[in-house]
């Protein structure tokens, strides 16, 4: 799994990183939500080693990316979001540069260098140079890339951006892979449709901060909006039975995983509470919605 212990970057009189705390355990899917600029790429550089803390740590499996930086490492996959290949190397180059630092044999690196490729849907191109491949192509790339390392653990920076639809579609079922073979999966992304259906949980960064780690299985398809101009402290005293309240002038939201099935009592309750009940409705609250209200909630 993956631990972040209190990470704090600073770059001169800029914070890019407070106090950052969060994990992603096995068999997990965490998405990583927020604007760009907002510290998710500095943080994947942090987990990977490429940039150093001014405090707290990371630990990848319980090694520390201080510390014990090539056995973390070592548990490690990052697809970043921008490729730095020389576009004059092939994949084949690649393949055996990661193979010899991993110990492989030379019939190992073909073999599993040409199994993932296949996963990728990129057969047949082991030896082009990448000059000639497409962005799209690139991206595969560097999936396969992560494939062969046959970590534990895998960062996805952004990794959907400017990918095509078919490395899309092989990214999505390959992710869901990886976390049903037990691996943790932290997957940057500001395309929150593909954070909301893929993502066991999301954590919400911005401006350095985490504004909340949210489950998604509780937090999203539960949801009541009540408009009303009864009185609002009675109103939240009644609404607050039933799950969590918020307000905007006269307008409440109610969240709770079960609201659904609890609308006859919520009913009863606004009656016997002889609350003036404008409108009310229930319905499903997106990713989108969590992620503008944990915003409004910083500034």
């Amino acid at each position: 799994m993956i631990q972040v212990n209190a990470v704090t970057k600073r770059f001169h009189n800029k914070i890019a990183l407070e106090n950052i705390s969060m994990d992603v355990r096995d068999s997990e899917i965490v998405g990583l939500a927020g604007a760009n600029g907002a510290g998710k790429t500095t943080l994947m550089r942090i987990m990977t080693g490429l940039m150093m803390p001014d405090f707290g740590d990371v630990l990848i499996d319980k090694y520390s990316v201080l510390r014990e930086r090539s056995r973390a490492l070592r548990k490690t996959a990052w697809v970043p979001e921008i490729s730095n290949m020389d576009l004059m190397d092939s994949p084949w180059i690649l393949f055996n540069e990661f193979g010899s630092m991993f110990g492989y044999g030379r019939e190992q690196i073909r073999s599993e260098s040409e199994k993932c490729m296949k996963q990728v849907s990129l057969e047949g191109v082991m030896r082009r140079p990448f000059s000639s491949f497409s962005n799209g192509m690139k991206k595969r790339f560097l999936i396969a890339l992560s494939l062969f390392q046959n970590a534990h653990n895998y960062l996805f920076d952004e990794t959907f951006a400017g990918i095509d639809p078919v490395g899309s579609a092989l990214l999505r079922d390959l992710i869901i892979y990886l976390r049903d073979r037990g691996c943790s999966i932290l997957l940057s992304s500001h395309i929150l449709s593909e954070l909301e259906d893929l993502s066991d949980r999301v954590t919400i960064i911005n401006s350095g901060k985490i504004s909340g780690t949210f489950d998604l299985g509780k937090m999203t398809g539960n949801v009541m909006t009540l408009r009303s101009r009864s009185n609002p402290d009675k109103l939240i005293k009644t609404l607050s039975l039933f799950g969590s309240v918020s307000r905007d002038r006269n307008l409440y939201t109610v969240r709770n995983s079960n609201i659904m099935e609890r609308r006859e009592d919520i009913m009863k309750a606004l009656k016997e509470s002889e609350i003036d009940v404008l409108s009310i409705s229930f319905g499903t609250e997106r990713l989108q919605d969590i992620f503008m209200r944990s915003l409004e909630s910083d500034e």
